[in-house]
């Protein structure tokens, strides 16, 4: 069996050479193959490079319109095409509407984006208060190539993406450019800030002790007064002990009175420097209004008039707290309280009328016309007569309040003495009147237990307000102002590049690729090997001449005589596919040589299966090759992964040799992983195996039919032999 085996074999090989158009017919059934790999892998070598993709062409139409934000003129649809000229990756082109309609539907292009006159406004919409979506629109046409339609969506998320990077940048590099000013001047007030917070805290500490000292003294004068009532000492100690007490009261009201007098008039000119700021900030924001009115900016208008409404409400608090304590300190003096009151209710009158005014400018922002304009100028008029008005007042304050925490420290200390000096008479006519002069003297200290009491309760009127200041600011401390001003001082461009593009994506490969066309490379190898494989069963016999037949063969050796020239020609087919690969299409290999074996087993299990069908069932076992083909191609993951591909292909991809083929080409040229490559061997050796173990068993079962129905297809007429 052997010896015939090898005498089918010989005397194909030696037939190769026996005329020229039979070598010549060989030969091209050994180059041909090659030509499938070498000419679909060249053609997808680098598809998605720059160079390539600008053959792309994408139409950009732009009806976009100005805004005016900040009194600066912005364009977002400028922007987009400024930056898409500057974008090599794709073919963009800027074009007319008509022109992309044209040019989309002719197939000129692939795609249309067309920002509409809008955009701007919806992107800004957000500083109006009433933020909307922005809508880019886009069309493609896939008629022409399918992927052209991932291409151009790919491009257009990348550009969605890039409008919504370079829009959040420059947001934030305008708002800290406004913040960086800020931080200048904050810096440059940082020592007052310091001074007003060191004053603050001492006021608020000091608050506390002088309460605590009039409360003792009032204490006190009365426990005295009562220690007088029911004395039964010599007048001489008692008289000693008294004068010694009143002495020592009178020093500590004096004292104390002092200390509230400088207090009060700290906390007095704080206030009036506060209000002063706040005028002098309303001031400042209706000439802004003005400068907005005169460049048109409706969104500033509006953002100007509402921090203008908070401050007027502010001021409104400062001077009810103001006239609170001008009344209070003057409540005995009606002429003082009737001016007061006054100037109150005309300030009252003219923050009211900002206040309409101000709803009504809001009201009329949309349009730039004459109504507005005269709303505006009548609420710088309105704010000087309010800036006069609050000067009046605020000198009324600093000439009144000074007179009348003068007068009353004077009437205190002026009481004060008066009483000490009632206390020594009474003391020294105590001999000539015990009685009257005990009476004189717990009058005198019941006095001072009021007056005491009196001045514990003015200092409270303002004590609660430093306090609560003072509280509050004890928590923070220069390392906190340090760290704000550092925060402000941000460069703008880079804090804008960061907020809008935060994260970096580093990308690094398992296995280094240099192109596309070398991923595919395996694919279109193991598909070449099969093609060449089909192409000699269509050419050669599978069965051994009759005029050559010595004697009768069986099947089996017959059918592994015939195998041994399709076994041949397939490897010289497969080493010609993979050394034109690597050397002409410059595919790099990990391991050449064991690239060349795992060719060598492909080729040979290929050929083998190919064989065995058209052998077993003649041209139906060649049409069931075309058909194998198919479905491995599409069921094995050569082109797509198998993960996306129907859940039956996922399920019978195990089943294919092309999914074990591709497998170990991919290993040998884009990173050897040995448990993987191992696996192949093994499948690709087991098929090889079943093939030739079950074919000549089934050929020999099958024979007698396979031979009748191919007998009677070719008497038809229309079959080939």
């Amino acid at each position: 069996m052997f010896s015939d085996i090898k005498e089918i074999g010989k005397r194909d090989l030696k037939s190769i050479f026996s005329t020229k158009a039979t070598f010549v017919t060989i030969l091209a059934l050994c180059i041909i193959p090659c030509l499938y790999t070498l000419i679909n892998v060249k053609a997808i070598w680098s598809p998605y490079s720059d160079k390539e993709l600008q053959n792309i062409k994408i139409d950009v139409v732009n009806f976009d319109k100005s805004q005016f934000i900040a009194d600066q003129k912005i364009n977002v649809g400028d922007q987009v095409v400024s930056n898409l000229k500057e974008n090599k990756e794709i073919g963009w082109r800027f074009v007319s509407k008509d022109q992309a309609h044209t040019d989309l539907r002719d197939g000129t292009c692939y795609a249309e984006i067309v920002i509409p006159k809008n955009f701007s406004k919806k992107m800004l919409s957000f500083t109006q208060g009433y933020p909307q979506k922005a809508d880019l629109t886009y069309i493609k046409n896939t008629k022409t190539s399918p992927m052209t339609g991932i291409i151009t969506d790919a491009a257009t998320s990348e550009l969605a993406s890039e409008v919504k990077s370079n829009f959040m940048s420059q947001i934030v590099q305008k708002a800290f450019l406004k913040l960086n000013t800020f931080s200048n001047k904050l810096e440059n007030k940082k020592l007052s800030i310091a001074n007003i917070k060191q004053q603050l805290s001492f006021s608020s500490e000091n608050m506390n002790l002088i309460s605590k000292l009039l409360e003792n003294s009032s204490l006190i004068a009365n426990s005295s007064a009562s220690i007088l009532k029911d004395a039964s000492v010599t007048n001489q100690t008692l008289n000693s002990i008294q004068l010694n007490q009143i002495n020592g009261f009178v020093s500590n009201l004096t004292n104390n009175a002092e200390s509230i007098q400088s207090d009060s008039n700290t906390l007095m000119n704080a206030n009036t420097s506060l209000l002063f700021s706040i005028n002098k900030d309303i001031t400042q924001k209706s000439n802004d209004i003005l400068r907005a009115y005169h460049s048109y900016n409706s969104s500033n208008i509006r953002s100007i008039n509402y921090e203008m409404n908070e401050q007027l409400d502010l001021e409104q608090q400062y001077i009810n707290t103001l006239t609170a304590s001008l009344g209070s300190l003057n409540s005995n003096n009606k002429t003082i309280i009737s001016r007061i009151n006054m100037q109150k209710a005309q300030l009252d009158n003219l923050i009211h009328q900002q206040e309409k005014i101000a709803k009504n400018i809001t009201a009329r922002t949309n349009s730039k016309n004459n109504e507005l304009y005269r709303l505006i100028k009548q609420q710088i008029n309105n704010n000087d007569r309010t800036n006069k008005k609050i000067n009046d007042l605020i000198n009324n304050a600093n000439t009144n309040y000074g007179d009348s925490i003068n007068a009353s420290m004077k009437y205190q200390i002026k009481l004060i003495d008066k009483v000490k000096s009632q206390a020594t008479s009474a003391l020294k006519s105590l001999n000539s009147d015990q009685k009257s002069s005990n009476k004189n003297l717990q009058n005198g200290l019941l006095i001072l237990s009021k007056a005491a009491e009196k001045l514990k309760h003015s200092l409270n009127f303002y004590g609660d307000s430093i306090k609560s200041i003072g509280n509050t600011i004890d928590f923070t401390n220069d390392s906190d102002i340090n760290s704000l001003i550092k925060f402000l001082k941000i460069n703008s461009m880079q804090m804008g590049s960061v907020v809008s593009n935060p994260l970096k994506l580093k990308v690094e490969n398992l296995y280094h690729s240099p192109n596309f066309g070398s991923d595919f490379a395996p694919s279109y190898m193991v598909i070449s090997i099969w093609v060449g494989c089909a192409m000699l069963i269509s050419v050669l016999s599978v069965t051994v001449p009759e005029n050559w037949k010595k004697r009768d063969y069986s099947i089996k050796t017959e059918y592994f005589g015939k195998m041994i020239i399709f076994n041949i020609l397939s490897l010289i087919q497969t080493l010609i596919i993979v050394n034109s690969t690597i050397f002409i299409l410059h595919v790099r290999a990990q391991d050449l040589f064991i690239l060349e074996l795992f060719g060598v087993i492909v080729s040979l299990v290929f050929s083998t299966i190919v064989y065995s069908l058209a052998s077993l069932f003649g041209n139906i076992g060649k049409a069931l090759t075309v058909i194998l083909a198919a479905f491995q191609i599409a069921a094995s993951g050569t082109i797509y992964p198998i993960q996306l591909e129907p859940h039956l292909y996922r399920l019978i991809q195990p089943m294919f040799p092309f999914t074990y083929g591709v497998s170990s080409f991919r290993e040998t040229i884009s990173g050897i992983s040995v448990g993987t490559l191992l696996l192949d061997f093994v499948v690709l050796i087991f098929f090889y195996v079943v093939f030739i173990c079950v074919t000549p068993i089934l050929k020999i079962h099958l024979k007698r039919h396979v031979t009748g129905l191919h007998d009677k297809f070719i008497k038809s007429g229309i079959g080939n032999d």
